[in-house]
Parts: C-alpha cells; structure tokens; sequence
C-alpha cells in the first residue's frame, strides 16, 4: 500500500471500536482504532491509528490477497532500499513539507506534510512508499506529533506486550526499527500484497 490505512472494520465486515477515551484505550486488550485527536477530518490525511490487537485480531485487518507485514518482510524492504540509515528513511517519506527541494506540490504548507525541520531534511519518496506523519496515540491515552512521526506496525510479537514496528521522524534520515513499545500504542498500518 502507498497510504496508510482507514479502514473502520474487519476484513469480515465486523466493525473494529472506535475507542475515543484515554482511559479507555490504556486498558484495552482488543482491536481498536482512533482518528488522530479523535477527529475525522484528519481521516484522508493521515489514515487512523490501530492498537496492535486490532492488527492480530483473528477474523483479519486484511482484505484476500493483503496482509500486514512481518518483522521480517519489513527487513526485505529495509536491505532492498539499502539499509536503514542515512538517506534511506527520506526515500520512504512523502516529499510533501514545507521548503521541500523537489518543488511543485511537495513544496507545501498544506496537509498532509511533513514539519520543516532546521536542518535539511526532505523525504524524496524514491519508492513509491508515500510516508506521511500520521503520529500516534500513546498506549495510556494522549496523542501526540501529527505532522512530525509515523510508526507503522509489523505482525510479529517481541513478548506478550510489545511488537516489532518501523517508524519515520522529521528531523531525521533513518528508518527506524524497534520492538520496545507497548502493543496499546495506536500506530499507522500498511498492507503487503500476498
């Protein structure tokens, strides 16, 4: 997929929660999703935001013939960019920020976009993989750094609590990988075709 998704139900047509309290969500042991600030109008923007139990929940995010990806099908992207380091996250970033390079309507002020960042970093979007900064919903509740961040979730657990996930930052070159962060977090989700 080169959109983060905004899907409201499963792949069997049952309706995933939209969980809107803070409260609420830091307790969740279930699918859930969110619109960035509890607004929609951020909905064809940015995409939603999806706790990881919605991710592996049993009747699928999926539609036939998609799938979330694994820790490892991520990997395969990283080596085919060329690593995860410096220049490879700006080639997964939408060139769309403020002060971009490339001009046009990547030079733009209007969302969806990038934060301009004093140092000068610009996604390129060298592959098609259109990363916006959706932010996230931290796993106890608030939200935080629309326009700045974007995580994505991967399918593979790293322990009962937490999960492998890959994240851009607009004040950096990297795609970043971890596994370290609670599996309450609501994150972005992309598809791979089976």
């Amino acid at each position: 997929m080169a959109s983060n998704l905004r899907t409201t139900k499963y792949s069997d047509s049952t309706p995933i929660p939209n969980v809107t309290s803070g409260v609420i969500w830091d307790n969740l042991g279930y699918g859930a999703y969110v619109w960035y600030n509890n607004d929609a109008d951020w909905k064809d923007l940015y995409g939603a935001l999806y706790n990881w139990y919605a991710v592996d929940f049993n009747n699928g995010l999926c539609p036939g013939g998609w799938h979330v990806p694994t820790n490892e099908e991520w990997n395969v992207l990283s080596d085919y960019i060329g690593g995860t380091g410096s220049p490879h996250g700006d080639e997964l970033k939408s060139c769309r920020q403020i002060g971009s390079t490339q001009l046009g309507e990547c030079n733009t002020s209007d969302h969806p976009r990038w934060r301009h960042y004093d140092r000068l970093i610009y996604g390129t979007d060298d592959h098609g993989f259109s990363g916006l900064p959706a932010g996230y919903r931290y796993s106890y509740g608030p939200f935080a750094y629309l326009g700045r961040y974007v995580f994505f979730w991967s399918s593979t657990e790293t322990s009962a609590n937490t999960a492998w996930f890959r994240g851009l930052y607009y004040d950096s070159s990297q795609l970043i990988q971890g596994g370290t962060f609670s599996k309450q977090n609501g994150f972005s989700v992309r598809f791979l075709r089976n």
